[in-house]
């Protein structure tokens, strides 16, 4: 799932760059402020839905590690990093989410008064520093939480595979 994260952070991150390429172009008069709304809508949208897709991920793989845990007899110490990544996660998303907020807050203000906004430039330069160094750290939680699960249903394979008794009685 790292590898699909990276692919979808790299165009996300492309995308939002774009958007302040198009928004840099309608300040210097170079294009219509129509061609910049669309493509910030679209960042913004393709920003949320990759995030509640990786967030689902962890959740999802959470899960399975705490029934590995359980069903397998295994160290709680795996639920726990798997908490504490999906954590780091939720706090890199959240910072996110606020500066995104943020510029599409002065974004629709300027566009509403129809005229270059200073504090919506700064959110775009915020948007683009925040989301490579979110994304960066997400990153790094996702390739984590998959060492986690790999350990976690290797574990669980081998107890199970020498207990068989133990998936019996968890299966009844």
């Amino acid at each position: 799932m790292r590898r699909i994260f990276v692919s979808l952070a790299v165009a996300n991150f492309l995308v939002l760059l774009m958007t302040a390429a198009t928004g840099i172009a309608v300040l210097g008069r170079w294009i219509p402020s129509g061609n910049h709304v669309p493509l910030a809508v679209l960042s913004a949208i393709l920003t949320c839905f990759i995030q509640v897709l990786a967030f689902t991920y962890l959740t999802v793989t959470a899960k399975i590690i705490g029934q590995a845990v359980h069903l397998g007899g295994l160290s709680v110490s795996l639920i726990d990093q798997s908490k504490n990544l999906k954590r780091t996660f939720s706090r890199c998303l959240a910072l996110l989410m606020g500066i995104l907020l943020f510029a599409v807050a002065t974004g629709a203000q300027a566009w509403r008064l129809n005229e270059p906004s200073l504090l919506h430039l700064l959110a775009g330069a915020l948007v683009l520093c925040g989301a490579a160094g979110v994304l960066w750290k997400q990153s790094s939680c996702m390739a984590a939480n998959e060492s986690v699960v790999k350990v976690a249903l290797q574990s669980y394979s081998q107890r199970t595979s020498r207990h068989p008794a133990r998936t019996e009685h968890a299966k009844g």
